[in-house]
């Protein structure tokens, strides 16, 4: 299959996924920093890190996307790319609902908001 965004002959969403997934996983280990630190300020260096993992993401998603609607109809290609698609997706909605948690809970109880973010970020 050949992608319809490309960089130089180089597809684009394979090179824009490596962001999300790097900044998601540093999130969680500033988030265990924190725990075994007690210090706060690695949980709002994780908060920020994780919301540019969720633009990340979306950036990443919008080729994908593109090159999922030009693959044919009724094909394995197509369901998998589903798949991958709604999954990817789901775990960056997970991410971001922990994230608007955090915002909402910024101040009160971090340490145990942040032990939600283990399994998004373990997904990716």
């Amino acid at each position: 299959m050949e992608s319809r965004i490309e960089i130089a002959g180089h597809p684009l969403h394979p090179m824009l996924i490596v962001f999300p997934l790097g900044l998601l996983a540093t999130a969680v280990a500033f988030d265990i920093a924190a725990l075994v630190s007690s210090d706060n300020g690695w949980f709002n260096i994780s908060f920020w890190i994780m919301a540019a993992g969720i633009l990340g993401g979306l950036l990443a998603a919008l080729p994908g996307l593109i090159d999922w609607v030009a693959i044919p109809s009724n094909t394995r290609a197509k369901t998998i790319g589903l798949w991958h698609g709604g999954g990817k997706r789901r775990c960056v909605g997970a991410v971001r609902h922990q994230l608007v948690l955090t915002a909402w809970k910024r101040w009160s109880a971090q340490q145990w908001s942040s032990c939600y973010r283990f399994l998004p970020s373990s997904l990716l």
